[in-house]
């Protein structure tokens, strides 16, 4: 429909449209993966996921531009319309149902039981079911999320064998150090000054950088934090994943807004620091997540999925 409009407000609209059948995917997904990967492997998992979906939003400007520009526009929302059709063919033929476990009744069936589902061998089975492999190594556009997600296993599995067998869900967020206290604001803040400072095609190849890097250390921070919503929710993760993700956009829409009037009024290297600082706050946040996660979950119990359950 998007592709058959003549004015912009009826364009508008059936973008609006295309976005709010697109935000699904994620939360929807996230849950998938809670539902057939072991505790001890969804990481890894969700660092694949994370890092192929944000490829399209890498991919989708110059796409779109060299579409519209050597082809039409409006062919291109007709091919986008065609590929959505397809898809949801895929998915309704080759895509089983999953559940989370304790939540259909199958687990009585035989067919997946708790047990199998969290010890080495059910993730075996599952795996096998699905034809899935944790292991495939991912390419460089998922660099950060795929190192996250499996440095997220390791850690959870270190932890859980300190402890005795104790698991204990924020011991994922440790992992999001990286990427929130070093990657994020410190390619932030060099981009700032590179740009507002060094010219040429120096400049040029540090922002570059800068900009990858940044990449990297975000993906370092939403594969963890993905990984934890669905550990600690279970048969609710893509509920909390979805209220995430409508945070995150809210939040980013008065933002983005702000940027372009700040670099004018402040500079950009002034702009980037501020953007550096948010980022440490929002790291402060996580370790505070970290420290107190017991004493929070305990202060307000909504249903966090325990090792009992």
């Amino acid at each position: 429909m998007a592709g058959d409009q003549c004015t912009s407000g009826d364009l508008l609209f059936w973008r609006f449209v295309q976005a709010f059948g697109c935000s699904g995917a994620m939360p929807i997904g996230a849950a998938v993966i809670g539902d057939i990967y072991a505790l001890e492997e969804r990481g890894t998992a969700m660092g694949s996921f994370f890092g192929a979906s944000l490829f399209g939003l890498a991919v989708a400007p110059l796409t779109g531009g060299t579409a519209a520009q050597y082809w039409s526009w409006r062919g291109f929302q007709i091919a986008l319309g065609t590929w959505g059709f397809v898809q949801m063919a895929v998915m309704y033929l080759y895509l089983p149902e999953t559940a989370h476990p304790n939540t259909r009744g199958i687990d009585k069936s035989g067919a997946v039981t708790q047990s199998n589902c969290y010890d080495d061998d059910g993730g075996k089975r599952i795996r096998d079911q699905y034809r899935l492999c944790a292991d495939d190594p991912a390419g460089l556009h998922d660099l950060g999320a795929h190192i996250a997600g499996r440095l997220s296993d390791v850690i959870v599995k270190k932890y859980k064998r300190e402890r005795n067998g104790i698991w204990y869900p924020e011991d994922r967020l440790r992992m999001t150090s990286i990427g929130a206290l070093y990657l994020t604001p410190l390619s932030v803040s060099v981009a700032g000054l590179t740009m507002t400072y060094i010219g040429g095609r120096l400049g040029l190849t540090i922002c570059l950088l800068c900009l990858f890097t940044n990449g990297v250390g975000v993906n370092m921070v939403l594969t963890p934090m993905g990984s934890y919503v669905v550990d600690l929710m279970g048969p609710r993760s893509a509920e909390v994943m979805a209220a995430g993700g409508a945070l995150r956009s809210f939040l980013l829409a008065p933002l983005s807004a702000l940027i372009i009037p700040s670099i004018n009024l402040t500079g950009i290297a002034v702009t980037n620091g501020i953007a550096a600082v948010l980022a440490l706050i929002g790291y402060l946040l996580i370790w505070a997540t970290i420290r107190h996660g017991d004493q929070l979950r305990t202060y307000l119990d909504i249903g966090y999925t325990t090792a009992s359950n």
